[in-house]
């Protein structure tokens, strides 16, 4: 296991309440939330050796936004 902290530039709409981060094993494909609340970064364990994709969404009174871009990377 590694601990990765994940970090993203907050909402250009500047009226987000918080975060949701969603994270995907290529192993196995299984998909994750975690709700980051107003924070714009998110620590967890993840396995080493294996590759990973995430993508965020802001949320506020209204509902979520669409997903930013999504990112790929190799835990070591």
């Amino acid at each position: 296991m590694r601990t990765v902290t994940l970090v993203w530039n907050p909402s250009v709409s500047g009226n987000a309440i918080g975060y949701q981060v969603y994270i995907r094993s290529d192993s196995t494909g299984e998909l994750n939330n975690f709700d980051a609340g107003p924070e714009t970064q998110l620590t967890m364990n993840l396995l080493a050796g294996h590759r990973y994709s995430f993508t965020v969404t802001a949320y506020n009174g209204a509902g979520e936004s669409p997903p930013a871009d999504e990112l790929t990377f190799f835990v070591n």
